[in-house]
């Protein structure tokens, strides 16, 4: 069973704590590609793009990055490639884990063989290393996909900004709460005329 296109948040629940997976908060400024990580709890992480491209085969994007596995190595992965040349494949198998909750998916390379693993790698306040490992199931390779309750039926491309931050929920004012009033150059606007500081 195949997931929709759309944008999607990855979390990691085995140890009870619903923790993010993505990229680091913090990365250095190379074009080398980044390291996946299941991030600290209380880190939040961005939402993924999720495109079906056929034959059971998805991208995934990680802020407009698209993941997948080194050339130096078939299990050196995954990565987000900010140059797609640098990538030895791009492109992932999603399948449904066993019994648990009802979102939980395997994430597997396009052979089958090897998956996502949260591994027992820590890297500091990054959190933990998602690597590859022989697919088998465990509790460490099942990954919750949430739907972004932001993601209007599709990949939400209105703004054009989104490819680096999540989606932004349009609301109105709660009760009794003011509604924001944009400043002109000239000062703030009051009954809808502006300050005139020139009479």
């Amino acid at each position: 069973m195949s997931l929709p296109n759309g944008r999607y948040y990855i979390l990691y629940d085995a140890d009870r704590e619903a923790r993010h997976v993505f990229r680091a908060p913090a990365e250095d400024l190379s074009l080398l590609p980044k390291r996946i990580f299941a991030l600290p709890r209380g880190v939040r992480g961005h939402n993924w793009k999720l495109e079906n491209k056929g034959g059971g085969v998805v991208d995934l994007e990680a802020d407009g990055a698209p993941t997948g596995v080194t050339p130096r190595r078939t299990d050196d992965g995954p990565y987000a490639f900010l140059i797609i040349e640098l990538a030895r494949t791009i492109g992932w198998k999603i399948e449904k884990a066993e019994g648990g909750d009802d979102r939980g998916y395997i994430i597997t390379t396009n052979d089958g063989e090897l998956a996502w693993t949260v591994t027992d790698r820590a890297a500091g306040i990054r959190g933990n290393v998602i690597g590859l490992e022989p697919k088998d199931g465990s509790p460490r390779q099942v990954f919750l996909f949430v739907k972004d309750s932001n993601s209007y039926g599709g990949y939400d491309d209105g703004d054009g900004d989104d490819d680096y931050f999540p989606s932004r929920a349009i609301r109105k004012p709660a009760h009794r709460e003011k509604e924001h009033v944009p400043q002109s150059r000239f000062g703030s606007k009051r009954n809808g005329r502006g300050r005139n500081f020139c009479d």
